[in-house]
């Protein structure tokens, strides 16, 4: 996750954002791994990466509802290729929407007796 924060970062800098802050890496369960400052605005990154050409990430119903609450001011950046050639692929809300949803995970709890 380091390595995708730290190209994300890299490149937010380089279309001029300003006090980037790698929240995710202090904050694991962050609704946002990045917050950054851009053209005077506060703005949030969610941050993915996968090793594949193929562009799928996983998203928690909670990160995907601060996503949309936020969806003016919240990209999500995937990096695919990330031991070879990364490519970022950038998402708005409007992009998130039009793909393709599956349930690919199940919460299981203890309550204990």
């Amino acid at each position: 996750k380091s390595k995708s924060m730290d190209i994300i970062s890299k490149e937010l800098s380089k279309c001029g954002a300003q006090n980037i802050e790698n929240v995710g890496l202090l904050y694991p369960y962050s609704l946002f791994d990045i917050r950054y400052e851009l053209n005077g605005q506060i703005r949030y990154a969610i941050v993915a990466n996968t090793s594949t050409k193929v562009n799928y990430f996983n998203l928690s119903i909670k990160r995907n509802i601060f996503f949309h609450a936020f969806n003016e001011c919240c990209d999500l950046f995937l990096i695919t290729n990330i031991l070879e050639k990364p490519k970022i692929n950038k998402y708005n809300v409007e992009k998130l929407d039009y793909l393709n949803k599956t349930i690919n995970s199940i919460k299981f709890t203890d309550e204990g007796e």
